[in-house]
C-alpha cells in the first residue's frame, strides 16, 4: 500500500506542477495589452488541452507502473488484453474527466489511484476553465465588449 500511495502522491505533485507552471507561462505570454496572436483563446484552449493530456498520461503511467508491480489491474468483460500503456491511457482519460464509461474496471490498489485521479481531474479542469475565463475577459473587456475579430 505504501508504494501505491507514494506513486499516487508523485502523480498528484507532477500534475500540480505541470498545471501551475504551464498556466503561469501561458499567463506570461498573454500579459500584454495586445495579445501576441490574433486568436488568443484558440491558443489558450489548445495549450490547455495539451496540458490535460500530459496529466492524463502521468496518471496512465502511474497506473501502468502499479499494474506491472502487481498492485492491481484493469479488468473487463471484453476479450481485449488491458495490459498495454494505450489501455491505461484510455482508462485514465475516462477517470480524469470523471466520464467513467464502465467498460474497464480497476482492481486492487488501482481503485485508490482512480478515485484520486477523478478528484484531481475535477480540480484541474475547473482551474483551466477559470484561467480561460480570465484570459477571455481580459481581452474582451479591453476592447469594449467586442471580440478581437470584431474590432
Amino acid at each position: 500500500m505504501l508504494i501505491t500511495l507514494a506513486i499516487t502522491v508523485a502523480a498528484i505533485a507532477a500534475c500540480n506542477a505541470v498545471h501551475f507552471l504551464s498556466l503561469r507561462r501561458l499567463a506570461h505570454v498573454f500579459r500584454d495589452e495586445v495579445p501576441p496572436v490574433k486568436h488568443p483563446m484558440l491558443v489558450v484552449s489548445f495549450v490547455i488541452m495539451l496540458i490535460h493530456l500530459v496529466e492524463v498520461m502521468i496518471y496512465g503511467l502511474a497506473m501502468w507502473v502499479l499494474a506491472m508491480l502487481e498492485r492491481g489491474k484493469l479488468a473487463s468483460t471484453h476479450p481485449i488484453d488491458f495490459h498495454g500503456p494505450a489501455e491505461f491511457f484510455y482508462f485514465s482519460i475516462a477517470s480524469y474527466t470523471t466520464l467513467g464509461i464502465g467498460d474497464i474496471v480497476p482492481t486492487g490498489h488501482l481503485r485508490i489511484v482512480v478515485g484520486i485521479e477523478a478528484l484531481q481531474g475535477l480540480i484541474l479542469i475547473a482551474w483551466s476553465a477559470s484561467f480561460s475565463y480570465l484570459v477571455m475577459e481580459k481581452f474582451w473587456s479591453r476592447h469594449g465588449g467586442k471580440l478581437l475579430d470584431d474590432a
